[in-house]
């Protein structure tokens, strides 16, 4: 069972947190719960600036480090259809609902990020399979997370916000099989069709914020004081006069709800509603409840409790209370995050989730600097009566630190790099499989790497450490054969050197093969089969590569075979791995998330 994990919506109006922890089966508690308000009214008050504050007032506030988070994108970004697709067997579903993606999709499937969701119920024979399909354009996942990266926020998943709010009500709350929510946001409101097993999503034009204007424009006051009455008009004394001004609004509304529903039953035909229910700020509006249930006729509920959900006492109750009808996106989120949501949709690009899974890992790196550190230290209190030995290598240890701080440069650098490219995203993965070696080198250390999620590379018997990563760009007179008789083109070079350390083996030979079948082995696979690198170099061992054309060169420091130095009553052999890359004519980058191949989330079931 997953841990303690954040769900985070963030609206253009506030962002709201809370910190679930998973109880005994389909239960959780809700530990921490954060809202944090974007001032109203602000003239000319910049949309992207008012996210990246109230983002780092959260991590201020709380502590996020170590836990998942799984952040919502706002509703109105999707795209959703609901589709057929003819019975075929469970391993070839994926690929027909490529196929009918499409078709369906309006847009090229090299700027999306799609996925779907297969609706469970029982198939007789020769029944099509129904699923929901699920789209959304690269360049707006790109702009969101922008703002994200630029304060360090965390994200381990990114979600629709109308799925997050369908995870939380088929979950948590009493809605039937027959029911429709809307979801009333100050500037985007969600409709989202709940028919048995499957859901469906319309954005709504009528705001919380058309009725806000509504009421600033009526009595000529600020925003923020408008927003103010309208959510407290029940106890106001001029109570039938707000409603007054706000009535037009409201059939707006109604009309709205009535074309969409009428929408859906003409795909859904013999579907009857028996229910509504409100979420969001708000379905505090002054007699919303009532009058959608009369100019409906259906029954309108409110989010009153949560059925499956414990508040702990750190969280105050007025506040709670206060929230809880904006509450079920978050919620939603962290069911996700800890396993109890029906539909696990995530819409990271494959690039950003490449490189948020290395960055789990550069605690081992920097473990593995620290434990360099403290191995030269002890020594050269244990050998003071060597003198210079010793010395030296505590030199060597603070050029292995300024080489990792080095790295970690290289690697920020290439993180703005990639964000200044998100716009074009097929152009990014070309200048990362192509020009930009250490991405594509840490890349797949992060995958060949073993795991070691509690970072003690001191007890973790059998682990590869990693010291050192460093490149180097060289331009070298390469005979072309395509070129005229006696012209030599200039071929660019990269050269990386990986340095690092395992425990000691029985002999040099053992830890060179330790290091080639568990590290070096695998890296050049990566290398040459997954990012269409040509690997080459000098082979110093007879048994390096599988093939002439990928030799690599496994070496110490001294060029003398493999060091090993004692830490205590342990010792390690160090090594160092020499590779030489020619990015390729024609990379093929590997496939994005929703470009083909399994779509974000897998299969979503």
């Amino acid at each position: 069972m997953a841990k303690a994990v954040w769900g985070v919506d963030v609206s253009k109006f506030s962002v709201k947190a809370v910190r679930l922890v998973p109880l005994r089966e389909g239960a959780a508690e809700i530990t921490n719960l954060d809202v944090i308000e974007y001032p109203i009214g602000q003239e000319g008050a910049d949309e992207g600036t008012q996210i990246r504050e109230a983002l780092t007032s959260l991590m201020k506030r709380n502590r996020l480090g170590g836990e998942k988070v799984i952040v919502s994108l706002p509703g109105h970004t999707t795209f959703n259809r609901f589709i057929k697709i003819p019975p075929t067997e469970p391993k070839k579903v994926a690929q027909l609902v490529k196929f009918e993606a499409q078709q369906h999709i309006p847009f090229p499937m090299d700027q999306v990020v799609w996925g779907y969701q297969l609706v469970e119920k029982e198939y007789g024979p020769g029944d099509e399979l129904e699923l929901v399909l699920f789209a959304v354009k690269k360049d707006i996942i790109y702009q969101f997370l922008s703002h994200l990266t630029a304060v360090n926020f965390p994200c381990d998943v990114l979600q629709f916000s109308p799925v997050a709010l369908y995870n939380f009500l088929v979950h948590d709350q009493d809605v039937g099989t027959n029911c429709f929510v809307l979801d009333i946001g100050a500037e985007n409101s969600d409709l989202v069709v709940i028919d048995g097993e499957k859901f469906w999503i319309r954005n709504i034009p009528i705001t919380g914020n058309t009725i806000t204007k509504a009421l600033q424009q009526k009595f000529q006051i600020p925003l923020g004081e408008a927003e103010k009455l309208k959510v407290n008009a029940s106890s106001s004394q001029q109570a039938q006069k707000i409603f007054g001004v706000v009535q037009p609004v409201l059939r707006d509304l109604v009309g709205e709800i009535h074309r969409s529903i009428g929408y859906y039953k003409s795909l859904s035909k013999t579907v009857r509603f028996e229910k509504m229910m409100l979420v969001g700020n708000a379905s505090k509006t002054i007699n919303l409840q009532r009058f959608l249930s009369q100019n409906l006729q259906i029954e309108a509920l409110k989010l009153a409790k949560l059925n499956k959900f414990s508040v702990a006492n750190s969280v105050p109750e007025a506040q709670f209370q206060d929230y809880l009808p904006t509450l079920g996106v978050a919620c939603g989120l962290g069911l996700q995050g800890i396993g109890f949501a029906r539909n696990k949709i995530n819409l990271l690009p494959e690039e950003e989730l490449k490189k948020r899974e290395f960055a789990k890992k550069k605690p081992i790196f920097a473990a593995a600097v620290g434990l360099a550190i403290a191995t030269t230290g002890l020594m050269y209190f244990k050998a003071d009566a060597d003198g210079g030995k010793w010395a030296a290598l505590a030199d060597s240890a603070q050029a292995v630190t300024q080489q990792f701080t080095a790295l970690s440069g290289k690697y920020k650098s290439t993180e703005k790099a990639m964000q200044a490219a998100a716009v074009e995203p097929e152009k990014l993965k070309v200048l990362a499989l192509r020009r930009d070696a250490t991405t594509v080198v840490m890349n797949a250390l992060s995958e060949v790497l073993p795991d070691n999620e509690n970072g003690d590379v001191v007890k973790a018997n059998g682990q590869i450490w990693i010291l050192r990563v460093d490149t180097e760009d060289l331009l070298e007179p390469v005979a072309d054969p395509a070129a005229p008789k006696g012209v030599v083109t200039e071929m660019n070079r990269v050269t990386v050197e990986i340095e690092g350390g395992l425990p000691a083996q029985p002999s040099s030979m053992e830890a060179q093969n330790q290091v080639k079948s568990r590290l070096a082995d695998k890296l050049v696979e990566l290398l040459t089969s997954k990012y269409k690198m040509t690997v080459e170099g000098e082979p110093a061992i007879e048994t390096a590569t599988k093939a002439s054309t990928r030799l690599i060169t496994l070496r110490d420091e001294e060029g003398g075979g493999f060091l090993a130095t004692q830490f205590g009553n342990r010792s390690f052999h160090r090594f160092k791995i020499i590779i030489k890359i020619l990015p390729s004519k024609a990379p093929a980058a590997p496939a994005a998330a929703g470009d083909g191949g399994t779509p974000p989330g897998g299969n979503n079931k």
